[in-house]
């Protein structure tokens, strides 16, 4: 089987509870690591920053003032790390134009958090979203490579034929659409795991329309890399990592043993939070 790991552990520099010296807001937020300047500029236009309790009267930070969005300090936003079991219905972005539930649901209220990947709000599983712009960033470039596994229920199931098929492949524009592994898990294969890298998520949708098949009832991302269901098995389930292990969070999943699903974090002992 995989080995699995404890999440781990290396300590970096907090970051300070006031401002250390004066300098713009727009820089003194982006110095947290929390967003990008234009994120930034946007949550001091829309009033959603204060400088010692009042909406940012200045542009400007001076040492020891206090700084918060969206009601909390901008210090509590640094390094905050969840591992997510997303429901199926529920929306990834932070804020949904379309008002469907959103992940932050399952954050402290407030907090600014980046999705590390796609996961579209029809299907449900595991995904990460970080305050922290340098692991979303290796996150999002690392995609590509991580392998994947996909529990997928489907409402007819495949004849033999239609499996052989789903399992060989299909060759568009683009290249060949395909799984490195199709597991049928019943006799029916209405119920199937798939595996494999760099897929786009329409691709199960466009295989299936090859073979004449419905779309999938459901649809159940069970791992992604070094990141698995394992301990969170209940959607709307959310595990925070300790901030002081990002630093070295970061070196694990530049590891091909990571990126390849070989090395697994064991997060059967943590404290998920339930949605309520």
């Amino acid at each position: 089987g995989r080995p699995a790991a404890k999440a781990p552990s290396v300590r970096l520099e907090p970051f300070r509870s006031t401002a250390p010296l004066e300098q713009t807001l727009e820089e003194y937020i982006m110095s947290a690591g929390i967003c990008r300047r234009l994120m930034a500029r946007q949550l001091i236009d829309t009033g959603l920053v204060t400088i010692n309790g009042e909406v940012a009267p200045s542009r400007w930070v001076r040492e020891g003032d206090q700084v918060a969005i969206r009601g909390m300090p901008l210090h509590e936003h640094v390094n905050r790390t969840y591992i997510i079991h997303k429901p199926q219905g529920m929306s990834q972005n932070m804020e949904d134009p379309l008002r469907r539930r959103t992940l932050s649901k399952l954050l402290p209220k407030g907090l600014i958090c980046h999705p590390g990947w796609e996961l579209a709000a029809k299907l449900s599983g595991i995904t990460v979203v970080s305050s922290n712009m340098e692991l979303v960033d290796l996150l999002r470039e690392i995609r590509p490579k991580l392998r994947f596994t996909y529990l997928v229920k489907l409402k007819h199931g495949m004849t033999q034929g239609q499996l052989e098929a789903f399992t060989e492949g299909f060759g568009y524009s683009k290249g060949v659409l395909r799984y490195d592994e199709v597991v049928p898990l019943d006799p029916e294969f209405q119920l199937l795991r798939l595996s494999g890298v760099r897929e786009d998520f329409k691709q199960l949708t466009l295989m299936l329309q090859e073979i004449g098949c419905q779309l999938p009832e459901a649809q159940v991302l069970e791992q992604m890399g070094p990141f698995a269901l394992k301990g969170l098995e209940t959607p709307g389930t959310a595990l925070e990592l300790p901030g002081e292990s990002v630093g070295e969070l970061m070196e694990v999943l530049r590891s091909e043993e990571a990126q390849s699903g070989e090395f697994v974090f064991d997060l059967s002992d943590g404290r998920p939070s339930e949605e309520g």
